[in-house]
C-alpha cells in the first residue's frame, strides 16, 4: 500500500468520525426518503404541469402534488376534462407552476399573536383555506370544536 492510498483512507476515516454513527445513519435515511434536490422541490399542495411524458395527451395538464413515494416519484392528482385521476410521475416530468397552501386540511396547528389572548396557544385542526377572505385558514378549535378563520401568520404547525 502506498503512502498516498493510506493518507486517503485515513482522511475518509477521519471525516466519518466527525459525526456520530447514529447521525450518519439518520442523514442517509432522510436522503433515501426524500430523494434528490430535484425531487424535493415539489411540496404537497403545489400546482404542477405535466411535461415530457410518452402519453402525449397528458402533457400540458395541470396537477396537484399529493405526496412523494419511497422510489422518488411524486403522486399527483391530475384534473382533465375527461376525468380526475391520480398517478405517480417522475419529478423530471413535472414543471412547478404555483405554490400550494402552507396549511392543508388535517394539519394540526397552534394559534399565536391573536388579539383575543385567551385563544393564543390553543390547538386546532385545519379544515380548509378561505380564498376570498384574505387567504384566512379555516380551523376547528380543539377545546370548543368551534370553527374560526385565522390569518396564516397567526398559525404554527405542531406535530
Amino acid at each position: 500500500e502506498t503512502m498516498w492510498r493510506r493518507a486517503q483512507r485515513n482522511k475518509k476515516g477521519s471525516e466519518e468520525e466527525k459525526q456520530p454513527k447514529g447521525v450518519r445513519q439518520t442523514e442517509n435515511r432522510v436522503k433515501t426518503l426524500l430523494g434528490s434536490k430535484e425531487e424535493r422541490k415539489f411540496r404537497v399542495g403545489d400546482c404542477v404541469q405535466l411535461i415530457g411524458l410518452s402519453s402525449v395527451k397528458m402533457n400540458g395538464l395541470m396537477a396537484i402534488v399529493l405526496q412523494h413515494d419511497l422510489k422518488g416519484r411524486v403522486l399527483v392528482k391530475v384534473d382533465s376534462a375527461e376525468n380526475c385521476s391520480t398517478c405517480t410521475i417522475s419529478p423530471n416530468n413535472l414543471k412547478f407552476m404555483a405554490a400550494g397552501p402552507q396549511f392543508l386540511p388535517g394539519h394540526k396547528v397552534s394559534l399565536k399573536n391573536l388579539s383575543k389572548d385567551d385563544m393564543n396557544g390553543e390547538r386546532a385542526v385545519v379544515e380548509g383555506v378561505v380564498i376570498g377572505d384574505g387567504g384566512r385558514v379555516l380551523v376547528r378549535l380543539g377545546k370548543t370544536k368551534r370553527f374560526v378563520g385565522v390569518k396564516p401568520e397567526n398559525l404554527v404547525l405542531v406535530p
